[in-house]
């Protein structure tokens, strides 16, 4: 009877502490119950932390596969699995991750969706930005096909405008020969040369209209408002 009344208490605790138990000590106290002598009250106790740990293996297994399938799954199907997760009282394993993926991927349809509701259209680097951050989330994703084809298009673009107006082993990037305000020639290349051999001048071989360079990372906002001044 001492067994007994020990077993009650311990699965009592573990009853109001759920979201902090893990599913090999629901299963150890599982073994113990079952080896006692039947009683009402244990078999409630029983009976509930076997539900407790079947819906937490079920989880369990909904969450692995969401997070191991390759895009297959919509943002809304593991919103709702995520849910999910708060009607069990047992510790997840994989809930932070699942959260974790269900954050990225909030983020990241809304800034797909920023992309061509702002003022400006996006350059190729911040769609390729966008587009490789999708590929390494687990989601399926609506948007993401249509950024693959803008981005693909705007590549095949600046190949062709490239072979159009570069020549080869040219000196100039293609930004600064289809800018309007770039000084080009053989003058300014003699004055591009003599200032890259100016070790007291860093940088000077960067074209920048309005205080913005036209080499190397740059914001694209920063250069569209540099070209409206």
């Amino acid at each position: 009877m001492l067994l007994q009344m020990e077993w009650l208490e311990e699965v009592d605790k573990l009853r109001k502490d759920g979201e902090n138990v893990t599913l090999e000590t629901f299963q150890k106290y599982l073994n113990v119950g079952m080896n006692l002598p039947s009683h009402p009250v244990i078999d409630k106790y029983l009976n509930e932390i076997q539900h407790i740990s079947d819906e937490a293996k079920r989880w369990e297994k909904k969450a692995k596969y969401c997070l191991q399938s390759k895009s297959t799954l919509a943002l809304s199907t593991v919103e709702d699995i995520l849910k999910e997760a708060d009607l069990i009282p047992a510790y997840l394993p994989n809930y932070s991750s699942l959260l974790e993926t269900v954050k990225r991927a909030q983020n990241w349809s809304y800034e797909s969706v920023l992309l061509y509701t702002g003022d400006f259209i996006p350059y190729i680097d911040v769609l390729e930005n966008i587009v490789n951050r999708g590929h390494n989330i687990s989601i399926q994703f609506d948007a993401l096909p249509f950024c693959e084809s803008q981005l693909n298009d705007a590549k095949k673009w600046r190949e062709k405008t490239s072979r159009i107006f570069l020549h080869k082993n040219s000196h100039y990037s293609l930004m600064e020969v289809l800018s309007p305000r770039v000084e080009m020639g053989v003058a300014s290349f003699r004055q591009k040369k003599s200032r890259l051999n100016d070790q007291n001048i860093p940088n000077s071989n960067t074209h920048v209209i309005n205080g913005v360079k036209l080499e190397g990372k740059v914001d694209p906002f920063l250069v569209v408002a540099a070209f409206k001044v």
